[in-house]
């Protein structure tokens, strides 16, 4: 009996630990719940928090796009006044450089004018000269002539008679009046008359001499003119060809002006469109989230993104958000995968390795993370080889210059893949897709892998 007892009191002892260690089980996996459910909802904020981060960023970029234009279209402005002022200044100083080169060959035409006044005048005066010189040479010879006449003639010794000697006498008396006469009529001797004539002769060869200088100096001088007219014309040519150069310069700035502008209006034309199929969208979202007779809205956002052409870049981005966001729902996470649609869709895009859509990408890579927090989901995703598991691993093993964020969403997504036990034995022997992944974001040592590496 007393071993029975002591029996029945060891087996209570047992059953009570055991329901204490069952509680302290209970009351441990309660805590994981809530630990969990804590952790879900970080990861919740931090997707929110991500999101906001990226609509922060973009709206900088966008900000940083609108001063660039703003600084490019400043600048082109200033450069179109700056060759407006240059080409006035151009203008101005060819003007001015025209109407000196006018003045300056006017004034050298006026000069050549009066130097072929001048040489007219000495033309004149040296036939004044010359007339001057032939009336002297005439006048010297007639006063030769008239001496010549007042000599005696020879009287014959043959018959010399008083009559004839009376004669001869009165011829000289008369003759000696005459010459007397003629005498108080002559100025001066023919010698000094002559002496005359050869210096005035002499003063007009020097002044037509002195004149001949003048006239090379004034034709040296008119040729320097010639030669500083044909430089002001060269000058000028040279201005006008600038002008030419600056006003073609200006043309083009007008031109790229207007492309410029006609581009911002195309720009702001799809961003409009854009804004107007978001507003489309979220209104649709909020229509179909209202009514539960139809469709879910990741359906009809998945169908309407598939619809869109390669070139409506910035809506199926848009639309990829709102299907990031609808991922975080967890009521929807399982059926979101199981549905064909929203998962090629998903695996589409993010398989996509194109810069230019690497927003959708980034959302696609965060909606696969969403989804793989749902326990259910975690070996479906792993088990689509080709698929969500290739997107997955080529976006961790993504250069961290290309994007941090994909990498950072692709490491989480594949800790979410490692908590279902079934997947850790194949992500680690995927040595070069997986764990190569793995083990490259835990060794990277840069600031900004630190969330990937965590």
């Amino acid at each position: 009996l007393e071993a029975v007892a002591e029996r029945e009191k060891a087996l209570q002892q047992t059953q009570a630990e055991r329901e204490a260690e069952r509680a302290e089980i209970l009351a441990t996996a309660e805590a994981a719940k809530q630990r969990a459910a804590e952790l879900e909802a970080q990861s919740l904020d931090a997707a929110a928090e991500r999101d906001r981060a990226l609509e922060r960023a973009q709206e900088a970029e966008r900000r940083a796009e609108e001063a660039a234009a703003s600084v490019a279209m400043e600048v082109e402005r200033r450069a179109q006044e700056a060759s407006a002022a240059a080409a006035a200044e151009v203008e101005r100083r060819a003007q001015e450089a025209a109407a000196a080169a006018a003045a300056e060959v006017e004034r050298r035409a006026q000069e050549e004018a009066a130097a072929s006044r001048k040489k007219e005048l000495r033309k004149a005066t040296r036939m004044v000269l010359g007339a001057c010189i032939a009336a002297s040479e005439a006048i010297v010879a007639e006063k030769e002539k008239a001496v010549a006449q007042l000599q005696p003639p020879a009287i014959s010794p043959a018959a010399p008679s008083a009559v004839t000697a009376a004669s001869v006498a009165g011829d000289v008396g008369n003759r000696a009046v005459e010459d007397s006469a003629q005498a108080r009529w002559w100025p001066a001797s023919p010698s000094s008359v002559v002496a005359s004539s050869a210096t005035g002769v002499t003063q007009g060869l020097a002044e037509l001499d002195e004149l001949r200088a003048k006239l090379r100096t004034s034709h040296g001088e008119l040729q320097v003119a010639a030669a500083a007219s044909s430089a002001l014309a060269d000058k000028a040519a040279e201005a006008e060809r600038r002008l030419a150069e600056e006003r073609s310069k200006v043309d083009h700035a007008e031109a790229r002006c207007v492309e410029t502008s006609l581009k911002g209006a195309q720009a702001r034309r799809q961003i409009e469109q854009a804004e107007v199929a978001k507003s489309g969208m979220q209104a649709q979202i909020l229509q179909l989230d209202s009514d539960p007779a139809k469709a879910p809205a990741y359906m009809e956002l998945a169908n309407t993104a598939k619809t869109l052409s390669s070139a409506d870049r910035e809506v199926r981005a848009k639309l990829m958000h709102a299907l990031q966001l609808q991922s975080t729902n967890s009521s929807r996470k399982a059926e979101m995968w199981r549905d064909d649609g929203t998962r090629s869709l998903l695996v589409e895009v993010a398989l996509k390795n194109d810069r230019k859509e690497r927003r959708s990408r980034i959302c696609a890579i965060a909606a696969l993370w969403n989804l793989a927090t749902e326990p259910t989901n975690r070996q479906l995703i792993w088990d689509d080889k080709d698929g969500a598991r290739l997107a997955l691993i080529e976006a961790a093993k993504a250069q961290p210059s290309n994007s941090i964020q994909l990498r950072s969403c692709a490491m989480a997504a594949l800790q979410h893949l490692s908590e279902e036990v079934g997947n850790r034995s194949g992500m680690w022997h995927d040595q070069f897709g997986t764990r190569f992944a793995i083990l490259a974001a835990a060794s990277s040592l840069q600031p900004g892998e630190r969330e990937a590496r965590e």
